[in-house]
């Protein structure tokens, strides 16, 4: 199967990059053609190069809606495309699935749109808010199937008025690390990382508030963004400058959570987080805010806690009981470590995500044939 993958940025890494990237390069193992389109060149080229992945760009694919240049980059594509010629096209991130859902409809190829998390979900601003649920039920259409990373967005979708038979769940999954005891130190001050861009979405003023009052923690943030001198500046009118780490971008982030001791995760907004799943793999318990369908990977109470959204005084009241309880630390992280492995795993993912592909580009070619095998999904 020939699939390309389309996806806005290449100058940030989050969720969406690395799930693509881990696919196409899973597919191209198995013997599958693939292409990775990207808009501008960046940070997460050298990433997909690492994979050996093919790629090329598509300078006019950007994040804010403009129409001239929209156009250009829905030109590109279909420029894109002629020469690769897909059997399927797969797009990530409303901009790439938008305009590649378009240009998918002009052609005749089939395309499957991932929402990584819908950007009309609960928490972001209006009018953006409206302007996508309306964009995005205008274009659902266009898609052959719309794949959910959690039943929250699932809901979501049908609630703004798209088809529930356009809809599918299926879950985000990680590959795995190496096999490992989990055998924490007691003795040493309890260490909390957080993993997440440095934007507003994220929220990490959440916690920097949160840990100002517990004595004795270290916190390490890893990630990269716009707001991050905002939260350095942030932490040190705190007083946290000696006990707060930003690590910026990392490609190493299983060996920093390995040796932490909490996972936290503060977020406005949502849509099935990657790195609650890597703290997971690594035994960590997590605290994470109910938001989107981030929930999904947390049993509360057993593998960690799930937290109202920007209540600082929870996430502070969770995490001192986190900090106070090492054994309860461990207890949890071993439950978490475990539903990982249940629910979670790389490989889950990928059965199902190209079971859902395959079978697109089976029906389509059998209605180009002139009949339709019974197909379900």
């Amino acid at each position: 199967m020939r699939t390309l993958f389309i996806i806005t940025r290449a100058d940030d890494i989050g969720g969406a990059q690395v799930y693509v990237a881990n696919l196409a390069a899973r597919m191209q193992a198995d013997g599958h053609t693939v292409l990775v389109v990207t808009g501008r060149q960046g940070v997460y080229g050298e990433i997909l190069a690492g994979y050996d992945i093919p790629t090329s760009t598509c300078p006019s694919l950007r994040h804010p809606p403009r129409p001239i240049q929209d156009l250009r980059a829905t030109r590109e594509i279909l420029r894109i495309m002629s020469q690769f010629r897909p059997d399927l096209v797969s797009l990530h991130s409303s901009k790439a699935g938008i305009l590649g859902r378009v240009a998918s409809q002009m052609v005749g190829i089939p395309c499957v749109f991932t929402a990584h998390g819908w950007a009309f979900t609960d928490g972001v601003p209006q009018p953006q808010k409206a302007l996508y649920r309306q964009i995005e039920t205008w274009a659902a259409p266009w898609a052959d199937q719309i794949i959910c990373v959690s039943d929250y967005d699932r809901r979501l979708a049908i609630s703004a008025g798209i088809p529930s038979q356009k809809l599918v769940t299926i879950h985000n999954g990680i590959p795995d690390t190496a096999s490992r005891s989990i055998h924490r130190c007691k003795s040493r001050s309890v260490c909390i990382t957080m993993v997440g861009r440095m934007a507003d979405p994220k929220d990490p003023g959440i916690l920097l508030h949160a840990v100002k009052a517990i004595p004795g923690v270290t916190v390490n943030f890893v990630g990269d963004g716009p707001k991050l001198g905002a939260y350095v500046d942030m932490s040190k009118q705190l007083g946290l400058s000696d006990r707060v780490q930003f690590l910026g971008h990392r490609s190493d982030v299983s060996p920093i959570l390995r040796e932490s001791d909490v996972f936290v995760l503060s977020s406005r907004y949502e849509g099935f987080p990657l790195s609650t799943l890597e703290a997971m793999r690594e035994g960590l318990p997590t605290v994470v805010s109910d938001v989107g369908g981030a929930g999904e990977a947390v049993i509360d109470g057993v593998t960690g806690y799930l937290v109202p959204r920007g209540n600082v005084g929870a996430f502070r009241n969770r995490l001192e009981e986190l900090v106070a309880n090492p054994d309860v630390r461990l207890a949890m992280g071993r439950a978490a470590r475990l539903f990982y492995e249940q629910e979670f795993t790389f490989s889950m993912m990928f059965e199902r995500t190209i079971a859902v592909y395959q079978r697109i580009v089976e029906r389509r070619t059998a209605f180009t044939l002139g009949y339709e095998r019974p197909c379900e999904i």
